[in-house]
């Protein structure tokens, strides 16, 4: 006598272990979905409620600029790092861009900001120069000298309209 299985009451062959996958994914499904909506909860959560023990509402005041205005910085060259036999110099013009009223600021600080910059760029190689992510990487640190020296105010993006090696 051979066994045959009998259909399902709706017509096809039932799987086995089907269900069993289903029982068990399930549960790690919701789990995971319950995680990710707690997390969510708790961040938004920390960042709407603060720690004031006076209760107040505390809010962010920042300066609003004026006019955008991009400022010449004088020329100059640079000697880089000398690794090897050759010394290697860097000449470049830099142009900053800030709100109008730093400009007195910087050009109070023009001699000190390009200072620092000559003893930034005196340390770097030749090969830290190299592609968009050297130029990118002066760019950013120039960047930072300059908005040391014009604080509070910050810079809004530096150019370079010269970036000459050798």
């Amino acid at each position: 006598m051979a066994h045959s299985r009998k259909p399902a009451a709706d017509g096809e062959a039932k799987k086995p272990g089907k269900g069993l996958l289903a029982r068990v994914l399930q549960p790690i499904a919701i789990a995971a979905a319950a995680l990710v909506f707690s997390v969510a909860l708790l961040a938004t959560s920390l960042l709407v409620v603060s720690d004031h023990s006076d209760g107040a509402a505390q809010g962010v005041s920042l300066p609003v600029a004026g006019p955008i205005i991009q400022q010449e910085l004088p020329e100059f060259v640079a000697d880089l790092d000398a690794s090897g036999a050759r010394s290697h110099y860097l000449q470049i013009a830099i142009v900053v861009e800030l709100p109008q009223e730093a400009v007195s600021r910087l050009k109070e600080e023009q001699a000190q900001i390009l200072s620092e910059v000559q003893s930034y760029l005196r340390d770097l190689n030749r090969r830290d120069l190299f592609g968009s992510a050297g130029i990118e990487r002066v760019r950013v640190d120039v960047r930072a000298i300059v908005d040391r020296h014009i604080a509070p105010t910050r810079t809004r993006d530096v150019y370079f309209t010269k970036f000459l090696v050798d």
